[in-house]
């Protein structure tokens, strides 16, 4: 949400709409240049392996029949998580798969306009994003949180 708008998306493509307050269609931002990403045996793989791998044994044990299971979707979803920013930008973050590095996010204006893109330090997890800054944590390989604020510079 921004003070003006609640954004929804339902990630089955790269469109999101925006409304006002009383529930009307204000916009749709769409991003064009979205290619669609085809998932792979491998994936499904990692993602069954990184999903396990944060539970005890027992109850790993109890997952992987579900995961043989699970029927996968053709293709990713575009996009994982949408924020605001506090001049009201949406802030689109890119579907990452398992071992993805690279957190993209894709920046648009309150009128939809794309601003551009910005990517941010691997493991590192926006909470806030102010005018000239982007806040958030990490985790090191200690599993410990750190909090770091990044500069913003727009332009």
């Amino acid at each position: 949400m921004s003070d003006s708008l609640f954004w929804v998306g339902t990630g089955e493509s790269f469109t999101i709409d925006g409304y006002e307050r009383d529930g009307s269609l204000a916009l749709k931002v769409e991003f064009a240049g979205h290619e669609s990403r085809t998932v792979s045996e491998a994936d499904l793989q990692r993602w069954a392996e990184q999903a396990v791998a944060t539970v005890d044994a027992a109850m790993a044990e109890h997952m992987r029949p579900f995961f043989e299971g699970v029927e996968p979707p053709s293709v990713l979803p575009p996009y994982d998580r949408m924020l605001t920013d506090s001049d009201g930008n949406l802030w689109v973050e890119r579907y990452r798969k398992p071992d993805d590095d690279q957190h993209t996010w894709t920046v648009f204006a309150e009128d939809g306009v794309m601003l551009g893109h910005v990517n941010v330090p691997a493991g590192f997890e926006i909470l806030d994003i102010g005018p000239n800054y982007v806040l958030g944590r990490r985790l090191d390989d200690l599993d410990i949180e750190h909090v770091q604020l990044y500069s913003l510079m727009k332009g």
